[in-house]
């Protein structure tokens, strides 16, 4: 679901929250209906702000939270695909902040990896919620939207 950032006092990612409690958040029928058929498969879910970067903040929230699940190999494919997305981007030569981007991604998600080795998995889950309310874990540069 996504917010309004006001409504949530700025934070990019909150708690999960019962999927029982998402269709009171509708008044339209049709709405609080697809919610409710949601319950068939989800249990939870988590409010997202909406403010032009929600769905890959969310999408990369989501995967680096199922990281805890898959193997090392997983983990490693994860690193191999953005290899060939800087390689592209420096073909480019453009000027941005991609490369500052690109860095932090990397570490964080090797961050991401020595954790899950250390922490059982409601540790991970709670370490990485935690790290997703650092807003400064990815501002190397004034251009750099963070994700967390």
């Amino acid at each position: 679901m996504v917010l309004q950032a006001s409504q949530n006092g700025c934070k990019k990612i909150l708690q999960k929250e019962p999927l029982s409690s998402l269709p009171h958040e509708f008044e339209n029928e049709i709405m609080k209906d697809k919610a409710k058929k949601l319950s068939a498969n989800y249990s939870e879910y988590r409010k997202v702000p909406g403010d032009g970067s929600c769905f890959y903040r969310s999408f990369i929230y989501s995967y680096l939270e199922q990281l805890v699940k898959v193997s090392h190999e997983e983990e490693l494919r994860l690193l191999g695909a953005l290899e060939p997305m800087w390689e592209k981007f420096q073909r480019l030569h453009l000027p941005g902040s991609y490369s500052d981007l690109h860095d932090a991604f990397v570490g964080f998600i090797l961050e991401c990896m020595e954790q899950k080795q250390k922490l059982s998995v409601s540790g991970y889950q709670e370490w990485l919620f935690q790290e997703s309310q650092n807003e400064q874990k990815f501002a190397n540069s004034e251009n750099i939207q963070q994700f967390s």
